[in-house]
């Protein structure tokens, strides 16, 4: 017979081993499981990186190919899954217990997930393969040359190819990953459209070109309001061109020229979701500060509306740099070697006007501004003045068949290494990109006119005949 002793430990027992179940339950969900098995694989690890950020966020140690089930605290989204040189995108979720199985030698036709997330995985290697199929003409070089009724049919039949593979496999979706790959295969559409009136106009060349008034309107139920939608690859870029096409319209309004003063303004003024507002801010701000017509103005919105403190240290250090490169500021300087192998200082140029390009061999519209440059540099040849034409990101060997066949000419300077300090502080974040400094090496411009705007030789001239020689 039990004694009342014994059965109130027997209850006490039972009720610990419950609780131990419950958590260890508790647990599974908030982590994901994950499990692999690699063929061939090219290292001792496998690795899952950000995909908006491409950084690794976790390392997984291979034991001949295999990793065992392990837990990963990750949050739930889009990541990439690489092995050497070759990646794959897949969807995590805490809750998931998730085993991949690959062979490196026939990687994206290889892989096969299985466990809980195995469907939406497997669905995202398969969304890959049929990308795969049409990537001869899926890029805008082919499409944005298509004439407007060409191009819609075209974007249409390829956003219809993919919503039919997600509609055939949404029925076994977690409900999270159905929502975001919907708003994701729209989004690629949408973006594809509101890209085609100024890619079309690019690759035709056609300056004038404006889609009709039928042309649908990519921005007309743009959703502002939900944050989980910042999981969506492309998601920020989107709101940024519809924030581009508002401040374009309100400029027109207004007659202002304020472009990137008004672009924050709008920001700060229509989206009201505090964390979307502030994404978007980081996203625009840190490329834009230097652009903007009023900096003070437009760093004082940054702060008021960015919170994070990793994303506020960033915008500190852009404003510092910019307080260093405002006119009449002393110039950040270089020391580097030209294509004949000349050792070039900045202050090698004092007592004359450095107009300085920056520019690639891969950027088209750095490749319109050389003739122009190239007629400037004539006109001017015998004034105090002198071209440095900086190529940067490139290969040095077509850097010097570009200059050396084309018989470029001004001072030609290629720099090879990615971070480079002079580029740094002037905060180069796009090319083209022209800096203009005086003849005592202070900052007159550090976003001047390009070669093509006739009020660049005017600006020339008149600083020419005030020029003080020291």
């Amino acid at each position: 017979m039990r004694t009342k002793h014994t059965i109130s430990s027997f209850l006490l027992s039972l009720v610990i081993l419950l609780s131990v179940a419950a958590c260890n339950h508790e647990e599974k969900k908030d982590v994901l499981l994950f499990s692999a098995e690699i063929k061939n694989p090219t290292g001792d690890s496998i690795f899952i990186e950000n995909l908006s950020k491409g950084e690794v966020v976790i390392a997984f140690r291979l034991n001949n190919g295999i990793l065992s089930k392990d837990s990963v605290a990750l949050p739930m989204g889009y990541y990439r899954i690489s092995d050497g040189n070759e990646t794959t995108l897949c969807f995590l979720k805490p809750g998931f217990d998730l085993h991949l199985s690959l062979n490196t030698k026939e990687f994206d036709e290889s892989i096969k997930y299985s466990g809980i997330g195995g469907y939406e995985n497997n669905y995202l290697a398969a969304k890959y393969l049929l990308e795969e199929s049409f990537q001869d003409v899926n890029n805008y070089g082919y499409y944005a040359s298509l004439e407007e009724t060409e191009f819609l049919l075209f974007a249409d039949s390829i956003y219809n190819l993919k919503l039919e593979l997600f509609n055939k496999n949404k029925s076994n979706f977690d409900k999270d990953f159905g929502k975001l790959e919907f708003e994701n295969l729209k989004i690629q559409y949408l973006t594809k459209l509101a890209n085609y009136e100024s890619m079309h106009s690019f690759i035709t060349e056609n300056q004038a070109f404006k889609v009709s008034n039928d042309f649908p309107n990519p921005f007309i139920n743009i959703n502002l309001d939900d944050e989980q939608l910042l999981l969506v690859s492309g998601y920020i870029n989107f709101i940024k061109m519809y924030l581009q096409q508002e401040t374009i319209a309100e400029l027109d309004k207004t007659n202002s020229t304020s472009y990137y003063n008004t672009l924050i303004d709008l920001l700060d003024f229509q989206i009201k979701n505090t964390k979307i507002k502030e994404e978007i801010a980081y996203y625009i701000g840190p490329a834009s500060f230097s652009y903007a017509e009023d900096k003070e103005y437009f760093y004082g919105k940054l702060k008021e509306i960015i919170s994070n403190p990793e994303y506020l240290n960033q915008i500190e250090e852009i404003y510092s740099k910019i307080k260093k490169t405002k006119k009449g500021a002393i110039s950040p300087t270089f020391e580097l070697y030209d294509i004949d192998s000349n050792f070039v200082k900045l202050e090698n140029f004092k007592g004359k006007l450095v107009y300085i390009d920056i520019w690639a061999t891969w950027c088209s519209p750095c490749i319109k501004e050389i003739p122009y440059l190239d007629k400037l540099q004539t006109e001017f040849k015998d004034k105090n003045i002198v071209f440095i034409s900086i190529c940067q990101n490139d290969v040095k060997e077509i850097w010097e068949a570009v200059v050396l066949s084309n018989e470029l000419q001004g001072i030609h300077i290629f720099i090879p290494e990615i971070d480079n300090k002079f580029l740094s502080d002037y905060l180069v974040t796009g090319i083209p990109r022209f800096i203009l400094i005086d003849e005592k090496g202070f900052i007159i411009d550090s976003e001047a006119l390009r070669p093509s705007n006739p009020a660049l030789k005017e600006q020339l001239d008149e600083l020419l005949n005030c020029l003080t020689i020291p």
